[in-house]
């Protein structure tokens, strides 16, 4: 099995060489990628992105539209924490509930908050995804948007 991660820094030869290690390859910045923080400003990406992280929970006009434009949507764990812990499991209910495509990155801002892909996993069972969710979605899901045009 393929495993995927989606970092947030420069990558060069040295990150390379510890997602060798760790058995993960990296998905280099894309174009239809983004990263948003405003609930607002997403739904306004849904048409434009393949792959949308996020970091509020989104209400159901969000998932509604996400689910009809066909846009996976992510979270990085690099982001749980203690304080924030509620609100990715509440996330991660409200997306694998509608049925959304979920995806799982680490959205590393330096090396050592890279993690294998059976670490980003069980992350997400421990977040509340069903194990076979959590495994596509550093697996699989990775794939199918790596192979579209």
């Amino acid at each position: 099995m393929k495993f995927y991660d989606y970092v947030r820094m420069d990558v060069n030869e040295e990150v390379e060489n510890i997602a060798r290690e760790l058995g993960v390859t990296i998905v280099s910045k894309r174009k239809r990628i983004f990263e948003e923080r405003d609930p607002g400003r997403a739904k306004n990406l849904l048409g434009k992105a393949k792959v949308i992280f996020i970091s509020f929970v989104p209400d159901e006009a969000f998932l509604s539209l996400a689910k009809q434009k066909n846009v996976f949507v992510g979270i990085f764990l690099s982001e749980v924490n203690e304080r924030s812990l509620g609100k990715y499991v509440e996330i991660l209910r409200l997306l694998q509930g509608a049925r959304i495509p979920i995806l799982l990155a680490t959205g590393a801002k330096e090396i050592t908050e890279m993690r294998s892909g059976m670490d980003m996993a069980t992350l997400g069972v421990l977040l509340g995804l069903r194990k076979e969710n959590a495994v596509t979605a550093v697996s699989r899901r990775w794939g199918e948007i790596l192979e579209a045009p």
